[in-house]
């Protein structure tokens, strides 16, 4: 009765082999998991809208541009072109024409429009 007994026993070494074989799996599994974890909310940060401040530069020419794109840099200040003209409802401010519903209505749906050369 002994000798089944020993038979079914594993040997030491083999059961330390099988244990560190298991705790070296589990510890893989968990790096990669926190791995796959970091890069799913960097790429979901990424992915998020950037609202930049509302803040105004004020150019040369007296106009003043806002802060946009991802980096949330201003905008460059226009250069000046005097010779240029704005279509009827616009408003010339350096080298863009905005609507003039944009000074009285937050909501104005008109776009600005870059001004053209006058001939």
């Amino acid at each position: 009765m002994r000798n089944s007994r020993n038979a079914k026993a594993k040997p030491p070494a083999k059961a330390k082999a099988e244990f560190a074989l298991l705790a070296a799996g589990l510890v893989i599994a968990a790096v990669s998991l926190l791995a796959a974890g970091l890069v799913v909310a960097s790429w979901l940060s990424a992915q998020q809208p950037r609202a930049c401040t509302m803040e105004a530069k004020l150019c040369p020419d007296g106009s003043a541009v806002g802060r946009s794109g991802p980096n949330c840099e201003f905008a460059p200040c226009p250069t000046d072109n005097s010779n240029c003209t704005c279509p009827q409802g616009y408003v010339k401010e350096g080298n863009a024409c905005n609507p003039a519903c944009y000074y009285s209505t937050p909501k104005c749906l008109m776009a600005s429009v870059e001004c053209t050369p006058a001939r």
